[in-house]
Formats: C-alpha cells, sequence, structure tokens
C-alpha cells in the first residue's frame, strides 16, 4: 500500500502545533497593547520566513500588522486574521490559564484567533515540499486591532488584499 502525497507531507505531531498555540497564548496581546504585538509579530514573521513566506511587517498606530506571501502560482489565495485578543496582559496568570485538558486548550485568544493562526502555518508548511509550481500563492494578513473592530487596520485591509 503506497502512501498518498498529503498523507506524506503531514508529519508534524499534534504536539507540535499545541506548543506553538501555547507559545502565541503566552504572549499575550490585547489590542492596542503596541509592545506585545511587536512581540508576537516577531514570532509569526519567524515562523512564516521559516516556510518560505515573505513578511512586511506594517506598524500602526493600534500595533503591528503582517503581511506575508507565500510562493506559488495564479492569483493568491487570501488567509486573514488577527493577533490581538480582548484579554488583558495578566489574564494568564488569573482569569484565564493555559489549561490543556486532553483535545481542548484554553488560555487567552488561544481558540479567537491563535490557533487559527497555527492552523495557517501548519497548512503552508506542509505544503512546502511540494514545486512553487504545484502550490497556489497564498496572501496572509494578520491584523492587530480586529478584537475592537479594526478601526486602523479595517481600512487598509482592502489594499492589502488586492490582487
Amino acid at each position: 500500500m503506497t502512501t498518498s502525497p498529503a498523507a506524506q507531507l503531514a508529519d508534524h505531531s499534534s504536539d507540535d502545533i499545541i506548543a506553538l498555540v501555547r507559545e502565541l497564548v503566552s504572549i499575550e496581546s490585547p489590542s492596542r497593547d503596541t509592545a506585545a504585538s511587536a512581540r508576537i509579530a516577531d514570532v509569526l514573521s519567524a515562523r512564516f520566513e521559516a516556510i518560505g513566506g515573505t513578511v512586511r511587517r506594517e506598524p500602526t498606530s493600534a500595533g503591528t500588522d503582517l503581511v506575508i506571501d507565500v510562493p506559488g502560482t495564479g492569483d493568491p489565495l487570501l488567509f486573514i486574521g488577527h493577533t490581538d485578543t480582548v484579554w488583558p496582559v495578566g489574564a494568564l496568570d488569573g482569569e484565564v490559564p493555559w489549561v490543556e485538558d486532553g483535545d481542548v486548550v484554553r488560555g487567552p485568544g488561544a481558540y479567537d484567533m491563535k490557533a487559527g493562526i497555527a492552523v495557517m502555518l501548519e497548512a503552508l508548511r506542509t505544503l512546502q515540499p511540494l514545486a512553487v509550481e504545484r502550490r497556489r500563492a497564498v496572501r496572509v494578513v494578520l491584523v492587530c486591532d480586529e478584537e475592537i473592530g479594526s478601526p486602523v487596520s479595517g481600512p487598509l485591509l482592502a489594499a492589502r488584499a488586492r490582487g
């Protein structure tokens, strides 16, 4: 029995993915906290660059937005997400601690949106061994102020998504 190409590429353990979610959650990044936004942008920039993405950091008055282009063919697919949370710094040590309970994890921003970012990264990482001409181009836009209605990033999102 032969293993499908997709199954051969999916070699990252769920423990690695959970570890990434935990790393992202540990960077408490409430809306409008520009220092926290820069910290999570640093981590994500390195992660996306490691899977072949070209990262543009776009500092704003609300924090740091990221635009990542991953090579491939055709018009890019657009992945949109955000790095801010509704939780204040300190929630991790009090109201919303990191918890792993079987296959459920909890923590500030774990479900919305940090696990979603981990899924984006994992999907793109899985496709990296394929030749560029066999992959679709992808653009990832991660904004820093979604939880407060994207007052800074919202008007710019259309331009960032162009193409």
